[in-house]
């Protein structure tokens, strides 16, 4: 186990763990470490990483995931490799057109989860969410945002007008709580899903 490795080490051996979650790491693993703080890359040197790693595709927005990444060359590859700007895109065309008959529009955006790697869909999608909520207050605030994509300006737009800064940064703890409550008691991805499109929704729509 982790743990044994830890408590007897070969002489020549240097143990190395990384994490983004220190919170989420047993004290019987972190009383056994020495802990070090790791700044993430800043966006230009993120990005120089990500074109290296991009080479069958010039076309990817890099500016884009090495934002959602959080200076993080490896979230940014992870997004990357699961197509994150095209879910994206549909997340942006979803609340560019959202109604009041909203559950249609759910049914089809839970299309996302239809494939084997659901989970970490299901953790992209909360990432994009939160990423398209911030931007939207970034507009409100008069923030310089320096690019769009797609669907995003429109959607955006929509958002800005329709939400006080009040409903924007509760949504922002709907998407936390609703993300932590799935990672702690490990419930259902769809129904994860559902109840937090709804609850914004609802917040959106004025229900």
């Amino acid at each position: 186990s982790l743990l044994k490795v830890l408590e007897e080490p070969s002489e020549s051996s240097t143990i190395f763990l990384l994490d983004h979650q220190s919170n989420f790491i047993p004290s019987t693993i972190t009383s056994r470490c020495h802990s070090f703080l790791m700044s993430p890359l800043s966006k230009e040197d993120n990005i120089k990483v990500l074109e290296q790693t991009n080479y069958e595709n010039k076309d990817t927005n890099l500016e884009f995931f090495s934002d959602i990444s959080n200076g993080s060359p490896g979230e940014g590859i992870k997004y990357m490799k699961a197509n994150a700007d095209k879910l994206y895109d549909k997340v942006c065309l979803y609340y560019r057109g959202l109604t009041n008959n909203y559950d249609s529009q759910i049914l089809e955006l839970q299309k996302i989860l239809e494939n084997k790697n659901k989970k970490e869909n299901l953790d992209i999608f909360f990432q994009l969410l939160q990423y398209l909520f911030l931007k939207t207050i970034y507009l409100k605030e008069n923030i310089l945002i320096n690019y769009f994509l797609n669907n995003e300006e429109d959607a955006i737009n929509r958002l800005n007008k329709e939400l006080s800064m009040q409903k924007l940064l509760h949504i922002l703890d709907i998407i936390r709580e609703k993300f932590n409550t799935y990672e702690v008691y490990s419930l259902n991805i769809e129904n994860t899903l559902m109840s937090t499109l709804i609850k914004i929704n609802n917040l959106i729509l004025g229900k």
